[in-house]
């Protein structure tokens, strides 16, 4: 499908979109109105000791890597949440997300709550119970004391006088004893304190004062797009499935079928109750100037050398075809032509009713020998030029009548008394009737009614005027609708 396709679609169903934008826009606001606000607090911890060294090296890094993946996945544990929740005096669990930042000892701990106070609390209370998870560091406190106890016996016996050498040989061994023992214990400190987990935060929760759900702007303008998108999507699909003429591009593009005119809908009361004598009861009308200009349009669609009988049709019943033939006929009679309108329904005729005539003998009398010849058969109207063969009495078999040598004899014989011969037929879908008579005339327009008649219906149409050896003239649009938007 071009675009210029879905062009005329959205044109033709913009209100579906509208509507599609406006449900979605109204219901993600309402639904976003009716959530209860959450406020979020962050908080951020480093884990492991690097930070107190000064020069950590990388297996150090890569320790605290991953005693930062560790504890994170600690943070997760029904165990820690709860302990935390119950700290505080909270039921249930918090709304909490857990992130470890990729390659660093840093944990990102954020907490949803409607109250923005109880946020702040519950990420704190998390880090406390994560600092409760670390093992114990009493031995490496006892470490320490042991080192400035040690540190403070060197100093007092360097500081001590010797009475002799051989007291200064005692006190110098006892120092080198303790040095020992202080240089022994040290080692064993500093190893111990590179392996101490810590938790330090590094951004505490401050208190939030907005919520961040829900994002009533945001959600609206979201479901208002994907409300448009699936009208949109439903607007194809329905065209797809409904698959009628609504314009006289869908004759043209979508079928290949030449497009003559076409007229918008006629009101009942524009022709004082029977519409197709629109012409003449106002002949200054739109209605009454869209048939003049197919009149036209119908002149130079015809072969010069072609004799003046034109037949109008349609593929069912109801779609304008007794209108148009009716109107064409008045318009050309107003130019000053000769015109004889024929009747050539048989089965359910209507210009006698058109024009108030009698109906005791017509096309079927000519046919059967019955009448006393075309001139008396022939009525006159109250336009000037224009007379009227109605259908006369039913017969049994009106596609054998219509279907003779004596039909195309006699739009022969009425062609060589008038200018221009318009024939009223069935709708070629319904009789076989309009298929043989096809043969005996100039010419044939077809009529569509937009918004009723489908796209296969006006193809089969066209189709089987072309296999009955008729010449498709043109396609007329009836009871269009106003194209807004166009010039």
């Amino acid at each position: 499908m071009e675009l210029i396709a879905y062009w005329e679609i959205v044109r033709r169903r913009w209100w579906w979109l509208v509507l599609g934008a406006l449900l979605g826009a109204g219901v993600a606001f309402g639904v976003s109105r009716q959530m209860t606000p959450l406020y979020e607090a962050s908080t951020t911890v480093m884990v492991g000791a690097v930070n107190r060294n000064p020069s950590p090296v990388t297996s150090e890094i890569n320790v605290s890597q991953d005693l930062a993946a560790t504890y994170g996945e600690l943070l997760k544990t029904y165990h820690l949440q709860s302990a935390a929740m119950a700290s505080l005096g909270y039921a249930g669990l918090p709304d909490v997300t857990i992130q470890v930042q990729r390659d660093t000892q840093f944990v990102v701990i954020t907490v949803r709550d409607p109250v923005p106070q109880r946020s702040v609390a519950i990420a704190d209370a998390l880090v406390d119970q994560l600092r409760l998870q670390l093992p114990d560091s009493e031995p490496l406190q006892f470490a320490e004391r042991q080192l400035v106890v040690l540190q403070q016996r060197i100093e007092e016996l360097q500081q001590t006088e010797a009475a002799d050498a051989d007291q200064r040989a005692e006190l110098d061994a006892a120092v080198a004893g303790l040095r020992q023992q202080y240089t022994e214990l040290y080692a064993t400190y500093s190893q111990n304190r590179a392996s101490v987990n810590t938790i330090d935060v590094v951004d505490p929760a401050r208190l939030p004062t907005k919520p961040v759900s829900p994002k009533t702007m945001q959600n609206t303008a979201l479901a208002a797009v994907l409300g448009l998108m699936l009208a949109a999507g439903a607007a194809v699909l329905a065209e797809y499935l409904h698959n009628v003429i609504e314009r006289p591009g869908d004759v043209t593009d979508a079928l290949g079928l030449p497009y003559l005119a076409s007229v918008g809908l006629l009101p009942e009361s524009e022709s004082g109750g029977r519409r197709e004598r629109i012409c003449v009861d106002k002949p200054q009308s739109p209605h009454a100037e869209a048939f003049r200009f197919a009149s036209v349009v119908l002149r130079y669609s015809l072969p010069a050398e072609a004799q003046p009988a034109i037949m109008v049709t349609s593929g069912g019943k109801g779609e304008g075809k007794t209108t148009l033939a009716t109107c064409l006929a008045i318009v050309e009679a107003q130019a000053g032509k000769r015109v004889i309108l024929v009747d050539a329904d048989l089965r359910l005729p209507d210009q006698h009713e058109v024009w108030g005539l009698p109906n005791d003998a017509g096309l079927s009398s000519l046919l059967t020998g019955q009448a006393d010849g075309i001139d008396a058969a022939l009525h006159t109207t109250s336009v000037a030029n224009l007379r009227v063969l109605t259908a006369g009495p039913k017969t049994a078999n009106p596609t054998g009548l219509v279907s003779s040598s004596a039909f195309a004899r006699l739009i022969a014989d009425l062609g060589e008394r008038a200018d221009m011969v318009i024939v009223d037929t069935p709708p070629v879908l319904s009789v076989a009737d309009t298929s043989v008579m096809a043969r005996a005339v100039s010419g044939v327009v077809l009529v569509v009614r937009a918004g009723v008649t489908t796209a296969p219906a006006c193809a089969a149409a066209a189709d089987l005027i072309a296999r009955s050896e008729g010449r498709l003239l043109g396609v007329f649009v009836n009871a269009l609708k106003p194209q807004r938007g166009r010039s």
